[in-house]
């Protein structure tokens, strides 16, 4: 018998690709109408950042005085008024007030005698320093980090005035040295008691009219130096 032949296998069928389909297309970011807020953009020029800045109007007069003056300095950088009233918390108008109040106040120092203008820097200077305290108090358990930023703004506030003082003259430009106008004035106080006690003994003394008022003269010569080495009025 002939060999039986071989059944011829069938070709294998290729395995089916499987069909790429094309990834889902993100929708599009809605864009929203009104303001666009400028927190937390830059650190510099528009976009500097808002954090910490006090809002609303029950404020002291430290943070008043730091937001009135944040409003126009980004009005000087060309923002809105709607983007500046929406970061420090208040109405356009309310913004604008502001604004105007802070000018005029500016304005005014040119009107005003300069120890005048002197003495209302100081002011404000011991103004700050105290509400800077206060706030630093306030603040120091719920917000510790504020609470140490207002110290070290008191403290820098304090520093500014020294600094004050010692270019309008009033304080000495090497601190140390009130260490001498200390002891002057302990030894002029020592010498202000005996001329009292000088002029007490006077009165008990028997002399003539013209002698008498030689020594009262005298007497009231030396207390006036005495002040003037004091520093005080006599």
């Amino acid at each position: 018998m002939p060999p039986k032949k071989a059944a011829k296998k069938a070709p294998k069928k290729p395995a089916a690709k499987p069909s790429k389909k094309p990834a889902p297309k993100k929708p599009a970011p809605k864009k929203t109408k009104g303001v666009t807020s400028r927190r937390g953009e830059g650190k510099s020029g528009k976009d500097a950042p808002s954090n910490g800045i006090p809002k609303g109007k029950n404020i002291t007069n430290a943070e008043k005085a730091l937001r009135d003056t944040l409003i126009l300095q980004r009005r000087a950088q060309r923002w809105t008024w709607e983007e500046i009233a929406e970061e420090v918390g208040l109405s356009v108008s309310a913004c604008k007030r502001a604004a105007k109040a802070k000018k005029e106040t500016m304005l005014q120092i040119l009107d005003m005698d300069p120890v005048e203008v002197v003495k209302k820097i100081i002011e404000g200077f011991e103004a700050s320093i105290g509400d800077l305290e206060v706030m630093a108090v306030e603040y120091a358990s719920a917000h510790p980090s504020a609470a140490v930023g207002a110290k070290k703004g008191a403290d820098e506030a304090r520093r500014n005035l020294i600094t004050l003082l010692q270019s309008i003259g009033f304080l000495p430009n090497e601190l140390g040295t009130i260490r001498w106008v200390v002891e002057v004035r302990q030894i002029v106080e020592l010498l202000t008691t005996s001329v009292t006690r000088f002029e007490a003994r006077i009165t008990e003394l028997d002399l003539s009219d013209e002698n008498r008022k030689h020594l009262e003269d005298a007497s009231g010569d030396l207390r006036k130096a005495l002040s003037e080495a004091a520093g005080t009025p006599s």
